[in-house]
């Protein structure tokens, strides 16, 4: 793995603890303003008993909302600056071998395609109302948490960590939750809550992989088209993550395929961390591109595996779904 990808896949690890951060921060702000050690242990804990609270818990999750879009955008242009600077590396060795000067051209930082990425909608949802939509249920959440976490005699600094481990682990929040409340009706709607197919039941966890969606895509964007505008890429391989807890059955397949560069490698799901290795025209085909700009190489065919497991409109096959 070259060092611009190996940059890359730190960001994204990173990236993790940055959110932690932001979500603990949310939680220490809380506890500096209003004291939870008077509240009863016994009750379940609603932000609408507590006006104060409630406006307090408001504000903080506003803010963090706003805190979590500008922390995505920002890392957005970090890696398209990172993948330009890839995509230079390689424009100046390929010319350098050739004692040549590298034409302007190919070295484009495609900033109007970055402000466009980043103004871009998914499902008619802007980058900003996916933030948002991410965070829905935050308030929720933090009720429950708190109610999991509010202990007699408990410190406030203990308090602030237990209310931060369950706002990261819904599921060890919900068995909290249910052994010391049982079926009262606030708690019983915190466990029967279900955001539906692909969302998680943790704001944090919803954020995590939006951030690491987008910013996965920004990435892979700005490479693709970095190949588009060099004529002596004519494909790419796929190579598979270091960290074997990432690679799927799926990126398993994929390992090794070659496809042409007119092909958009966004990540086969979710979070996927596969590379990219650029596949080069021959020598004398560099040549002939030097002598006729005109003149583009033939790009390798989309190899027969992919189609095992998508179809021809790129969907996963339904029984080849995580």
């Amino acid at each position: 793995m070259n060092k611009y990808d190996s940059q890359y896949r730190q960001t994204q690890i990173k990236i993790l603890k940055d959110l932690e951060n932001i979500y603990g921060d949310l939680v220490d702000e809380l506890l500096g303003v209003a004291s939870f050690l008077s509240i009863s242990d016994k009750e379940y804990f609603l932000f609408k008993n507590y006006p104060s609270i409630k406006n307090k818990a408001d504000d903080l999750i506003n803010k963090l909302k706003l805190s979590v879009n500008i922390y995505i955008n920002n890392k957005i242009t970090d890696v398209w600056e990172l993948s330009n600077q890839k995509n230079d590396a390689l424009v100046d060795q390929l010319f350098n071998n050739k004692n040549k000067v590298a034409p302007k051209a190919l070295k484009s930082p495609n900033i109007k395609e970055l402000e466009a990425f980043k103004k871009s909608k998914i499902k008619g949802l802007t980058l900003s109302d996916r933030v948002w939509s991410s965070n829905a249920n935050l308030r929720s959440e933090l009720e429950s948490a708190i109610s999991a976490a509010i202990e007699k005699g408990q410190s406030a600094k203990s308090l602030a960590t237990d209310i931060k481990k369950y706002l990261n682990k819904p599921d060890m929040r919900f068995r909290k939750v249910r052994d010391k409340f049982g079926n009262l009706a606030p708690s019983k709607n915190a466990l029967q809550y279900s955001p539906g197919q692909g969302v998680y039941r943790s704001s944090y966890q919803n954020a995590l992989r939006l951030a690491r969606n987008e910013i996965n895509r920004a990435y892979r964007e700005a490479e693709y088209l970095r190949f588009q505008q060099n004529p002596v890429v004519i494909g790419y391989r796929i190579q598979n993550s270091n960290r074997v807890s990432t690679v799927c059955p799926i990126c398993s397949a994929m390992n090794g395929l070659v496809f042409p560069k007119t092909f958009k490698f966004i990540g086969f799901h979710v979070q996927c961390m596969c590379v990219t290795i650029p596949i080069l025209a021959t020598d004398e085909e560099f040549d002939r591109i030097l002598e006729d700009e005109r003149y583009s190489p033939k790009q390798p065919d989309m190899p027969k595996g992919y189609y095992e497991y998508f179809d021809k409109d790129n969907n996963l096959k339904k029984n080849d779904k995580k």
